[in-house]
């Protein structure tokens, strides 16, 4: 009987043990070598065995007092690497087809609570609920909401689910019948939620997609593309596109959040427009929105300050001949500036995305 095809082959898992072997025991002889004192050790997935098949990723945390010289080592003995953008030192470089991230820390520093989710998973979770973990992170790859990089769930946070429920259909249940996002307590630390990293509106696709699983009983392990994106999005939704810049987790962030300041921009100044924005990282940045009302009238009720106060209204008057008043405020008819709220929104999402140094990519 062949494997499903999300489930890793025993070749592959023997690889990914090689490769991470050795590279513990390089950089174990590097630091030695420099004389460096340090916890090295594998985390994430392929320390656990719950990897998706074809994932590349290999994690090694170097914890220790003296993280920045352990990193500047790194810098100098593997220059085929890059720092990896934002605050953790972290040095990225390729090993055999594998990305392979080298992070840096302190003993006292938060994602130490990385190591703890390793051993706990290896000791909690057993064989045929590893194989469960990775159907159930195949399923969340599939469906687009997958990794905190886009504001989707984490794996730490899918081993969890199936540490507790056993089946993707029934952490599924919990998921879809909850109005909010459930607090999944983490066991390295009870009061935090493993599930904080995940977006609103990516919420709203996990209750969706979980729906449908419980519903349909199956799902198609593939690749989540663009159309993907796109089709799930629907009629509603307008989109930008923009040539990457950085890691998939600072674009998605810097894509979000100027969808996110126009709509505040557009909504300081017309209350009655609301809208919802997302983001998604492929090729290209893909920001999105969902506006209404689309168009909004040529003119609009202007209202300045109480009636009560007199030279107030007189400065009103004075710029707005037709004034009237209306609730016990002084009014006027104005016209406004904008009337296209989509292509307000396009204006002035390119302008920020432009700012942060983003250009936009005409469609072919």
């Amino acid at each position: 009987m062949s494997l499903p095809p999300y489930l890793p082959t025993e070749h592959e898992k023997k690889k990914v043990h090689e490769i991470r072997d050795t590279l513990l025991n390089t950089v174990e002889n590097m630091l030695s070598e420099n004389k460096i004192e340090a916890k090295i050790m594998a985390v994430g997935s392929t320390a656990k065995d719950t990897f998706v098949r074809g994932d590349t990723d290999i994690d090694i945390f170097v914890v220790s007092s003296q993280f920045k010289e352990a990193y500047r080592t790194f810098q100098k003995q593997v220059p085929q690497g890059r720092r990896k953008e934002g605050p953790m030192d972290i040095w990225h470089f390729k090993k055999d087809g594998y990305d392979v991230d080298l992070v840096c820390v302190p003993p006292d520093h938060p994602r130490i609570q990385t190591l703890i989710h390793t051993e706990f998973m290896n000791r909690n979770l057993s064989p045929k609920q590893k194989q469960e973990a990775i159907r159930a992170k195949a399923f969340f790859k599939s469906q687009g909401v997958y990794g905190a990089e886009i504001g989707g769930i984490v794996g730490i946070a899918v081993e969890e689910l199936i540490r507790r429920y056993d089946t993707l259909e029934k952490a599924c249940q919990v998921l879809a019948s909850s109005d909010e996002i459930p607090f999944l307590e983490d066991p390295a630390n009870p009061e935090r939620t493993l599930l904080a990293s995940i977006k609103p509106v990516r919420w709203q696709q996990i209750h969706e997609v979980c729906w449908g699983l419980i519903e349909r009983k199956r799902f198609a392990f593939k690749p989540y593309t663009t159309k993907d994106y796109l089709l799930q999005k629907g009629k509603d939704w307008e989109h930008l596109n923009f040539k990457r810049r950085t890691d998939r987790a600072i674009d998605f962030h810097v894509g979000l959040s100027s969808c996110n300041h126009a709509l505040h921009e557009i909504r300081n100044r017309e209350k009655e427009v609301k809208g919802v924005c997302d983001t998604f990282v492929f090729d290209l940045v893909v920001v999105s929105f969902s506006i209404s009302p689309t168009t909004l009238p040529k003119t609009k009720v202007y209202c300045g300050p109480p009636i009560t106060m007199s030279e107030s209204i007189e400065a009103f008057r004075a710029v707005h001949s037709n004034a009237f008043e209306k609730n016990g405020l002084i009014c006027a008819l104005v016209e406004r500036e904008k009337t296209n709220v989509v292509e307000w929104m396009r204006e002035l999402i390119a302008e920020r995305m432009k700012t942060k140094g983003y250009d936009m990519e005409t469609p072919k």
